[in-house]
């Protein structure tokens, strides 16, 4: 859990709303992680989950999968190796693959999710091979030298060749069927340009651990067919969707709970889908070496939400709550029209010392985003005794978008909330920065903050305001 002081210290600084990732929660989740998976089983952080933690993960996983042009574009920033890199995603282009390679240099994993991916990389290593040998019929030289040089820190290739790995799709959009999988292998091996490196499989997100076993099943009998038509020495990289309890319900594990090996993961089954998933992946022999790629399940512990109680009202019988973020902000997989209770803190402003302790430079009139300057003054915001009365109990937390669905939770207990307050949502790591509809009603982009393990915080993005996004 992140500290304390460290939260405090955040709440008086920090423009609201804002995100915080804590590097000493991340850093303990995966090593928990490791502990209970064998030692010869790697690691894959999906990047998607949280592109703000990227620079972290690739000093605590194997490698990274990145699904765009634009989240590569973040490891180069980053100067991740590329050899790292797993570049999947459902649409690749010719000049999309000739930029991620214009880095890579051919380093790092590609996947094949359709008979085109593959038609893409093969055009893109022959042009690449024609240049090499001074046979350029396409007269592109320039593009395609990009693949010829070594990449920046990390080996050129699989086997000699561009190493790529199939996706199977699981009956969605994503991935190629068994038959037309295994008909893409037969093209590639007679081809012989690139290395078959091995198989990709992910289905969703937040599974059972039965339908973890199943898909495994599958899997093994598919590495068996696969080693029997000639393709063996194969990878299996698979994405097990483990689950992560967002809700209030008694069962969830709390942040806090990550560095105690006793309790940790005991109240949600945490451990338990891992030993199973181990248990499970120890039995299968037909694959070469086998990697687990996960991002929610990672990310989603160290990350909250901070925002703030700009005014409470009661409307017929129910005590309304409006905040500064809003469902556009944060999202909880599973939540509906806010009737699940994620775990929230609320921290009261006479608390921290907001109101009577300035911690920002308010001098600039531009400057309106500051903590202190969120909400009206304390004559304001006095509530008779009747509404003292009604403030004690049951909230409608609600965000401020004008749409009626900017619920965020319909039913939370808090103890007499004012005006100022605030309310830290918790396992937000994973999807809320990124995935929520920011840019409605053109309000403002949160600060990203990172909690660092030696106790100071580190800015990774300011507020951006976005009605220039929006002005046509």
């Amino acid at each position: 859990m992140m500290e304390k002081q460290v939260l405090n210290n955040i709440i008086k600084d920090c423009r609201t709303p804002a995100y915080v990732f804590d590097e000493s929660v991340l850093a303990a989740h995966v090593q928990n992680i490791r502990k209970y998976l064998s030692e010869n089983i790697s690691l894959c952080y999906a990047m998607k989950a949280n592109p703000f933690l990227t620079k972290l993960m690739s000093g605590l996983v194997d490698r990274l999968e990145v699904c765009s042009p634009g989240e590569y574009d973040i490891c180069i920033k980053h100067n991740i190796n590329p050899g790292q890199i797993v570049v999947s995603g459902v649409n690749k282009t010719e000049e999309s693959m000739r930029h991620i390679m214009s880095y890579s240099k051919g380093s790092g994993i590609y996947t094949i999710e359709s008979p085109m991916h593959y038609s893409i990389i093969k055009k893109l290593v022959t042009c690449s091979q024609e240049v090499q040998s001074g046979e350029n019929p396409h007269g592109d030289a320039g593009e395609c030298e990009m693949i010829n040089e070594p990449a920046p820190g990390g080996n050129v290739d699989y086997n000699g060749k561009i190493n790529v790995m199939l996706r199977l799709s699981a009956g969605n959009q994503f991935g190629m069927d068994k038959e037309t999988l295994m008909n893409t292998l037969t093209r590639i091996k007679e081809d012989g340009l690139v290395g078959i490196c091995g198989i990709q499989y992910y289905s969703g997100t937040q599974k059972t651990e039965k339908k973890m076993i199943t898909e495994l099943k599958m899997l093994e009998e598919l590495g068996k067919e696969l080693t029997a038509a000639g393709f063996s020495d194969l990878e299996l990289e698979y994405g097990p969707g483990l689950f992560i309890s967002y809700f209030d319900d008694g069962k969830a594990i709390k942040s806090e709970d990550v560095e105690d090996e006793d309790s940790y993961g005991r109240q949600d089954g945490l451990y338990e889908q891992l030993t199973t998933l181990n248990n499970t992946l120890s039995g299968i022999s037909c694959y070469r070496h086998i990697s687990i790629e996960l991002g929610r399940y990672i990310a989603a512990l160290c990350g909250s939400y901070i925002t703030k109680i700009i005014d409470i009202k009661h409307t017929k019988d129910t005590n309304y709550i409006i905040i500064d973020g809003g469902i556009h902000q944060i999202n909880y997989y599973g939540q509906m029209m806010g009737m699940k209770l994620p775990y929230i803190k609320h921290i009261k402003r006479a608390d921290n010392d907001i109101l009577q302790k300035d911690a920002v430079d308010n001098s600039s009139e531009d400057d309106d985003n500051r903590m202190s300057d969120n909400y009206p003054g304390d004559d304001d915001n006095k509530m008779s005794g009747r509404e003292q009365e009604e403030s004690t109990g049951q909230y409608t937390i609600c965000g401020s978008l004008c749409t009626t669905n900017d619920v965020l939770v319909r039913k939370a207990i808090l103890d007499s909330p004012s005006p100022g307050d605030i309310l830290v949502f918790e396992k937000c790591g994973a999807y809320s920065v990124t995935e929520g509809m920011a840019l409605f009603l053109s309000r403002e982009l949160p600060q990203v903050l990172l909690a660092k393990q030696d106790g100071s915080v580190e800015m990774m993005r300011d507020i951006i305001e976005t009605s220039e996004f929006n002005c046509g």
